[in-house]
């Protein structure tokens, strides 16, 4: 059943069951949404049965990648996506901005670009732009193709960052673990810490970038492992400069 039914459509069936009053009116909207062959499928006229056989079926959806997706098209691995991509999602998932359906659709169309956009220029997708290709997204792709490939999406970018470039952007639980036991609870982080941490990604580029603003766009659509790979040879040179230091100083 579920790959008959378009996300936008079970997003608006989300919303409409949600609201606090279901009013006949509601009701026959929600009708109107679902498909009268699906309504033949269900055996039922009761669109929160309806409702409730669509979850058991997303339930059992396991991860699964589409490289492509009708005229959406995504890079095979995240090493190979441009670095603007990568930002732009991580810095949605920071501001907790992968709650509702539709933000997990958000964080989807930064990966699935329009196969006649051969680059990720964040500064020419505007808002306008941005919507318009999330809307043809979400009318697209049907709530199974979506699901199997957001639950891939979650399992790679975890093994992605914790695995492949382990300790390289994010904190390993080794080093976690010396913070904690480190870290006086009492001090609370001053209001420059607070803008750096939710200001991470933007400070990372800029600091790529020499701290030329203008050079900016040139590192988000570098190629991902690059610049990865220029943070780890970094992260490891760093590393042997203060072993020398402190050999030096046992000396």
């Amino acid at each position: 059943m579920i790959e008959h039914i378009s996300l936008n459509n079970f997003i608006k069936i989300e919303e409409l069951i949600n609201e606090k009053e279901i009013t006949d009116q509601i009701k026959v909207q929600i009708l109107n949404i679902i498909d009268i062959d699906i309504v033949k499928v269900c055996g039922t006229l009761n669109f929160f049965e309806i409702y409730k056989q669509l979850l058991d079926e997303i339930k059992e959806i396991g991860p699964k990648l589409d490289i492509s997706i009708g005229c959406f098209k995504r890079a095979k691995t995240l090493d190979d996506t441009c670095f603007g991509q990568i930002t732009s999602i991580e810095t949605q998932i920071q501001a907790n901005g992968h709650e509702t359906i539709l933000n997990k659709a958000e964080l989807l169309t930064k990966l699935y670009r329009n196969n006649n956009e051969t680059n990720f220029v964040t500064a020419e997708l505007d808002d306008d732009i941005e919507e318009k290709h999330l809307n043809l997204f979400i009318n697209k792709i049907t709530i199974d193709v979506f699901y199997r490939n957001y639950l891939y999406f979650l399992k790679e970018r975890e093994d992605f960052f914790f695995k492949e470039w382990k300790g390289v952007i994010y904190k390993t639980p080794e080093e976690n673990k010396t913070d904690d036991d480190n870290e006086d609870y009492d001090i609370e982080p001053t209001l420059e810490e607070k803008f750096m941490e939710a200001n991470f990604w933007y400070t990372l580029t800029r600091s790529l970038a020499k701290d030329d603003f203008t050079k900016m766009q040139d590192i988000e659509n570098q190629q991902t492992y690059s610049v990865l790979y220029e943070l780890y040879y970094t992260k490891i040179m760093g590393k042997f400069e203060k072993q020398k230091e402190s050999n030096y100083a046992q000396h």
